[in-house]
């Protein structure tokens, strides 16, 4: 059977959304170029801050609960920051406790598949998520407790899609990963270090 045209073939590939990802991290943090283009679209988009107004006292009471716990103020600016560079955001949104949402971002490196229905990809299944966490030194106790922390792990889990926001930048509807604002600037934010 002949290969022929279709979305999956202007996707990046695994390899080349790796490869783009840490050569944009790499620019963010050591290009001045790259770093005050960051900063200013970030310092654009949220100005001096969010802030909003809820006329029921009782459910402004829970959205800043939320808000408070999850350290949202410190986390939108991040997140701003990281679509930037990474080209999309995976946020994780979970009840770890029943009633209250927590998220965290996932790092795209670390999705090896988005899986979708192969005739549509925004029908996403769930995402396969696999890394090794970081290496620590054996600590065994603590301030005279006993501790039984592991010096690493490999993590391998599937998130649902109902579970991930994603938000993806520079690519087309028919394309799963996002690239980075400096995808097509790396050549030249290398030129100018």
């Amino acid at each position: 059977i002949p290969l022929i045209g279709g979305p999956a073939n202007v996707q990046l590939y695994l390899y080349a959304h790796w490869e783009q990802t840490a050569k944009a991290f790499y620019e963010k943090n050591h290009s001045e170029l790259a770093k005050a283009a960051i900063g200013i679209t970030t310092d654009f988009v949220l100005g001096r801050g969010i802030s909003w107004k809820i006329g029921n006292p009782k459910v402004e009471q829970i959205w800043q609960e939320f808000w408070d716990r999850n350290k949202m103020e410190q986390r939108i600016r991040t997140l701003c920051e990281d679509l930037s560079w990474q080209g999309e955001l995976l946020v994780h949104k979970e009840e770890r406790l029943k009633g209250y949402v927590t998220v965290r971002s996932l790092h795209p490196s670390t999705i090896l598949e988005i899986v979708t229905e192969p005739s549509d990809i925004e029908e996403v299944f769930f995402y396969h998520c696999s890394f090794p966490t970081q290496y620590q030194l054996p600590y065994t106790t603590f301030k005279d407790q006993h501790l039984n922390i592991a010096l690493s792990r490999y993590v391998i889990t599937q998130y649902p899609a109902n579970e991930v926001y994603h938000i993806k930048l520079n690519v087309s509807a028919s394309e799963k990963w996002g690239r980075s604002d400096y995808y097509a600037a790396l050549g030249t934010l290398k030129r100018h270090r």
